[in-house]
């Protein structure tokens, strides 16, 4: 499970975008008689923040959920009987939508902005095996010639993530294309993984069912920098880096469900259930978020910008 919100965490995050619209320097021209902005040179470095004081952005995302326990079928080829083969069959995680919808509201008279967001993405998927009763598969613990001969197997993997951050931070402009704000705040994230397991015979007289839910909420500070270069009016070259330290509990348990004509022999209704549950335990989990990608920056009656990034 460590390592597993150590991936998801890395790859959720580091997938993630969490900025379009801090950064929209450039700004449309009202009207002929406009204030005239100054020039400034690449070189120049000076705190300067956008004229629009309230700011709403959406960021459509593409992420592939990541762990490193989904080997949930295991295919056993019993000749030679001396030596079988194994062969572990994973789940392997798609591609699947997300979405990071944030607002944020500008300090002009600091050069300095509030920045709050939520991101949120759920995936689920799948792989199934069917062999010839001659052959068996199973999961990892029970596999072998004393092991129930399943034959059909299918297994599920669900990921569930959502975060939360506010952050504070200070703009600063190089030259007139490009910003960057430096910022620092706070960060919640809640991980869920669900790996269902199921697998039977040809005849489906036995069978058994195996649920693990894993669960991660955990809250800490973060720090990290987000930039934008201007391309033309309205479309910015855009990105960020960041990192979080999240503490929080860490909560699993198993479930297991059986079908075999023995139960009844053993004065037991079908289908047989036992639960195994984990102490709760606080975990420290670092998170690294970083981007890179296009926005569309539209100022809406000067004070207002919304922006859609990708």
């Amino acid at each position: 499970m460590k390592n597993y919100l150590r991936n998801l965490v890395a790859t959720s995050l580091v997938l993630s975008c969490i900025m379009a619209s801090a950064t929209a320097e450039d700004q449309t021209k009202h009207s002929s008689n406009a204030e005239q902005q100054p020039i400034y040179r690449p070189s120049d470095v000076f705190l300067s923040s956008p004229d629009y004081t309230v700011g709403v952005y959406f960021t459509a995302q593409a992420l592939q959920p990541s762990a490193s326990n989904l080997h949930e079928i295991v295919i056993a080829y019993p000749l030679p009987a001396p030596t079988p083969n194994w062969y572990s069959q994973d789940v392997r995680p798609d591609y699947h939508f997300g979405f990071d919808v944030g607002i944020n509201t500008m300090f002009h008279s600091v050069n300095t902005c509030l920045m709050l967001n939520w991101q949120h993405f759920h995936s689920s998927d799948s792989t199934t095996r069917t062999l010839p009763d001659a052959d068996m598969l199973g999961p990892y613990f029970e596999i072998g010639p004393d092991a129930s001969h399943y034959t059909e197997g299918t297994a599920h993997a669900h990921f569930l993530f959502n975060e939360a951050n506010a952050n504070y931070g200070v703009l600063v402009n190089f030259g007139s294309r490009a910003q960057a704000n430096l910022f620092a705040g706070v960060s919640y994230a809640y991980i869920k993984e669900v790996l269902a397991s199921s697998y039977s015979n040809s005849r489906q007289s036995i069978s058994r069912t195996i649920t693990s839910p894993s669960t991660f909420s955990g809250a800490g500070p973060q720090v990290g920098i987000n930039f934008a270069y201007r391309i033309v009016d309205g479309f910015h070259l855009t990105g960020d880096a960041s990192a979080a330290l999240l503490v929080g509990p860490m909560k699993n348990h198993t479930t297991y469900t059986s079908t075999t004509p023995l139960l009844t022999g053993l004065g037991i209704t079908p289908p047989n259930t036992q639960n195994t549950h984990v102490s709760n335990r606080t975990q420290v989990v670092p998170g690294l978020e970083g981007n890179i990608g296009f926005a569309y920056a539209y100022n809406y009656r000067k004070h207002y910008m919304i922006s859609l990034e990708a």
